[in-house]
């Protein structure tokens, strides 16, 4: 049998480098790397070939760069083209120095309404705390609580409170039962009922009062009045503490100056707030009085459900 026939027609395939078909190959490709060569020195691009049909070219992937190549564009267009390109310029400030960009600050739902709430430092919660309790800083706070009102320091005041009343109380339920011989029993359902007193005083008045002002068409932020009586209840903690000591007159003359000196700081917050939204004098005093008598209530209920001695 020839060698041409077991080459071609014998179904036998040499892989032989040497061979005529195999050096055939070989030349092909080196007659295409030659052409490639020739195109590439004259400036002309070939595409690559795949069973004889050309190679779609690859996708064009567009940079920072591409989109700021002509100068002569607007900012915001080109601004626009990178954020489509997948690179995000930074957030641009507003007024009060805080980056809006990309955020819905009008939604209800959104994040970005009530994040300036809580947009404080330790250092400014603290002296917010320090003003609640002290009559000679009450008036100056009270614009610095209307300006940049928060609900951080409230949150953690009436945390903090929840759980000083509900220990204190139940200290105090121990050394009662210690005295009298008896069997004590940690009273879980102290902390069930400080929060609903101290967070529902801390919500549903300021709210209340909210509505109340809208009615009589006077505007006020509701952030304002919230904020006021979270803070209000700072003089409550150290009072609860103190409590824990089985001395009835002293429980109720810490209980009187607490409820003085916060009753005093929200009749200068929200005298103040309201005379600035133009209320009536008769109507602030009417508004006032009532939320001095809720607040004695609320001094009384944490003297007569928690200190039982």
């Amino acid at each position: 049998m020839s060698k041409d026939h077991l080459l071609h027609g014998g179904g036998y395939q040499d892989n032989n480098p040497f061979t005529s078909s195999a050096l055939m190959d070989f030349g092909e490709d080196a007659t295409h790397e030659e052409s490639r060569a020739e195109d590439h020195e004259r400036g002309e691009a070939t595409l690559p070939v795949s069973d004889g049909a050309p190679l779609s070219p690859p996708p064009f992937v567009p940079t920072v760069e591409d989109a700021q190549v002509d100068r002569n564009r607007p900012v915001r267009e080109a601004r626009t083209s990178t954020t489509r390109f997948g690179f995000v310029p930074p957030a641009e400030p507003d007024e009060s120095g805080r980056a809006t960009q990309g955020r819905d600050t009008n939604s209800w739902f959104s994040y970005a309404k009530y994040q300036p709430l809580f947009d404080v430092d330790t250092e400014e919660v603290v002296s917010r705390c320090a003003s609640a309790i002290s009559a000679a800083k009450m008036g100056a706070s009270r614009e610095d609580f209307c300006e940049k009102p928060d609900l951080y320091g409230p949150f953690w005041t009436c945390a903090t409170l929840v759980f000083a009343a509900a220990a204190a109380g139940n200290f105090a339920d121990w050394i009662k039962a210690d005295e009298s011989g008896g069997k004590w029993q940690y009273d879980v359902a102290k902390i069930t009922f400080a929060a609903l007193l101290f967070y529902g005083y801390a919500i549903v008045v300021p709210l209340a009062m909210y509505v109340t002002l809208r009615v009589w068409d006077a505007r006020v932020k509701l952030a304002s009045l919230l904020c006021f009586y979270g803070y209000a209840l700072v003089a409550f903690v150290p009072t609860s503490l103190l409590c824990a000591v089985p001395v009835p007159m002293l429980a109720w003359i810490a209980i009187l100056v607490s409820v003085v000196l916060s009753a005093l700081f929200l009749a200068v917050a929200v005298r103040g707030t309201v005379s600035d939204a133009g209320l009536e004098a008769g109507k602030t005093s009417l508004l006032l009085m009532v939320a001095a008598g809720i607040h004695l209530v609320l001094g009384i209920a944490l003297k007569v459900y928690f200190f039982r001695y």
